[in-house]
């Protein structure tokens, strides 16, 4: 008989879980505008062992888009691309991560996961997750794999798909089923969906397309 799952997206809407990977925040703590100072070593920190920043984009005192590689220490292979939003807090003492929403292709499957330092969800739980923009939606059935995170898999052309929608905009919508809906913004994206992309392929982890126009998606950011 299938394993009955607990729907996590009713978890979170009762539990009040999803104010996930909020970008715009009124007000900037001291202990904040600290790391926006040096974000880029704070996200460096919390990232595993083996994981190393190529590119960085920030978006706020405590937000940023990163283009990353991962190897484990006993190979000299790149194991996994990822391209990932990220926000630090900082309002406890050493910054941490806090929230996170990020795109995988390894050798074995492409995925998506989403990370939320105050979700507490039953491990192997189901629900869906949706991103859209303008000229872009798809819906991803996603797994708890711990209380703090949910993954999905995705296809090489589904992953070519949401790649280059997300280059393509100036923001991006993140739903669950729950209802709440959160914007990230994607303007000047490209270069690093760009890294992501050339990773992927040169590791022979899978071919998301050519390289955009990094000409495209060009915007005002502060940073």
């Amino acid at each position: 008989m299938k394993k009955q799952m607990t729907s996590f997206p009713a978890l979170l809407k009762y539990s009040l879980l999803l104010p996930m990977l909020s970008v715009f925040a009124v007000g900037v703590p001291q202990a904040f505008a600290d790391v926006g100072d040096n974000l880029q070593a704070a996200i460096q920190a919390n990232l595993p062992e083996g994981e190393d920043i190529h590119q960085f984009l920030q978006i706020s005192q405590t937000q940023a888009w990163i283009s990353t590689t991962y190897h484990t220490p006993d190979a000299l292979q790149i194991g996994t691309c990822s391209l990932s939003y990220v926000k630090i807090d900082a309002s406890k003492g050493s910054p941490r991560l806090s929230n996170s929403l990020s795109f995988l292709a390894n050798g074995e499957a492409n995925k998506l996961q989403a990370f939320n330092q105050t979700w507490s969800l039953p491990v192997e739980s189901e629900g869906q997750m949706t991103l859209r923009n303008t000229k872009y939606k798809q819906t991803f059935g996603m797994m708890a794999l711990s209380p703090y995170t949910i993954e999905g898999t995705v296809e090489t052309q589904g992953m070519e798909n949401l790649l280059n929608a997300l280059g393509k905009r100036p923001e991006v919508w993140l739903s669950f089923s729950s209802g709440e809906t959160q914007s990230l913004p994607t303007i000047r994206l490209v270069p690093l969906i760009n890294d992501f992309k050339k990773c992927a392929s040169s590791n022979h982890f899978g071919d998301f397309g050519g390289p955009l126009d990094p000409r495209a998606n060009l915007g005002d950011n502060p940073f």
